[in-house]
């Protein structure tokens, strides 16, 4: 992964998160990164206002790469 994730950053247009598959895991959630932190808030607005300030902080330490959300809120509002 790490041979090609540079050969792959190149391509516009798109974020690319490689992982490794693994035969045995312990969370019923599949990751695109090596760690996970989950927040969650009941306040579903409260959550889409903090959840990318959280991220974009994450995102500024030098020591982290490869930060993503997975939080998908700007799809279609059912009618």
């Amino acid at each position: 992964m790490q041979r090609l994730q540079p050969k792959l950053a190149v391509v516009s247009g798109i974020t690319l998160y490689m992982q490794p598959v693994q035969d045995l895991t312990v969370d019923d959630r599949v990751s695109r990164t090596q760690y996970q932190y989950t927040l969650e808030d009941v306040n579903a607005e409260e959550l889409n206002t903090w959840a990318p300030q959280f991220l974009a902080r994450l995102k500024a330490l030098p020591q982290l790469s490869d930060v993503a959300s997975d939080q998908q809120n700007s799809g279609c509002v059912p009618r």
